[in-house]
């Protein structure tokens, strides 16, 4: 079912995928956030959803607002905040606020983030989970001070 799912938001028109966004089946709408052709609006609708899985699959989809991920990055679920701090998207602000977070998978997916500032780099380059100062040091925005 996945695979025909995938393929109709995949070959689906903006207001096809707009009227896809409003399914009942939760595995509609999370196939319509995937859709780098989905319009802004639906995206930002389906950052709403109940069912977190539309929500964090939207978080990673690249054509998402920078506004809209900068609100996910307060969501609840872990899962969505993680996939926030891993959209190269996600203003450097959301990034900073992420790195504060409880969750190390979240910490850990910003470390990875090339676009996570130097000093947000320093920051969990001394994190107590070593996964989050070993993301820092395979990052290519890490700067060479941070390595020695």
């Amino acid at each position: 079912m996945k695979n025909t799912i995938v393929d109709i938001t995949n070959n689906s028109s903006s207001p096809e995928l707009a009227r896809l966004a409003d399914s009942d089946d939760w595995r509609v709408r999370r196939s319509v956030a995937e859709s780098l052709s989905a319009l802004a609006k639906v995206l930002a609708k389906l950052a709403t959803d109940e069912n977190s899985d539309a929500c964090w699959t939207m978080a990673e989809n690249l054509s998402a607002l920078a506004e809209v991920l900068v609100a996910l990055a307060m969501n609840e679920d872990s899962d969505v905040r993680r996939s926030v701090a891993g959209n190269s998207n996600t203003p450097v602000e959301a990034l900073a606020r992420l790195a504060t977070d409880e969750d190390s998978d979240v910490r850990c997916a910003v470390a990875e983030n090339p676009n996570a500032s130097a000093e947000v780099l320093a920051k969990l380059s001394m994190d107590d989970d070593w996964l989050v100062r070993y993301a820092v040091a395979e990052n290519p925005s890490t700067p060479a001070e941070l390595l020695a």
